[in-house]
């Protein structure tokens, strides 16, 4: 220890711990995710495996995409609430087959009595949203679709 130091020695971490502590023990303390896939025409992505099971499941019925959608994000609201846009903004684009493109913007909308500025809260639209998108576009009855 030198004499003229005037602070206390500086700590420093190992770097045989560090590489143990990153490589080693926390991918076992990580929450594992499993990727679940299937083949013919559909495909689905989402956050959670329930949430892409429950889309996978509206494909299996004979829905289509819109089902597919609104079941998987019904269902992230339940098992992601953290992670979930039901609380928030939704966005859509839809190719019509022999019609085009549609696109939806459901952003949150602030009611007529707020104030402007950084500290707005606004009026979540993505339930509204979803519903409405299922209404117009999805195949299967509203309540198998949210049954999941």
């Amino acid at each position: 220890m030198n004499p003229l130091r005037t602070h206390p020695p500086h700590h420093s971490i190992h770097p045989i711990l560090l590489i143990l502590v990153l490589f080693v023990i926390l991918p076992h303390a990580a929450t594992a995710r499993e990727f679940v896939s299937a083949g013919g025409t559909d495909a689905v992505s989402t956050g959670h495996e329930r949430a892409t099971e429950a889309a996978l499941v509206m494909f299996k019925r004979g829905g289509n995409a819109v089902d597919a959608a609104v079941a998987a994000a019904f269902l992230l609201a339940v098992v992601e609430p953290s992670n979930s846009g039901l609380g928030g903004d939704g966005f859509a684009i839809l190719r019509l087959p022999g019609r085009g493109f549609e696109a939806w913007d459901a952003s949150i909308r602030l009611p007529p009595c707020a104030a402007t500025g950084p500290s707005s809260i606004g009026m979540p639209t993505e339930p509204a949203f979803l519903l409405e998108l299922h209404g117009r576009h999805g195949t299967l009855p509203r309540a198998e679709v949210l049954a999941p």
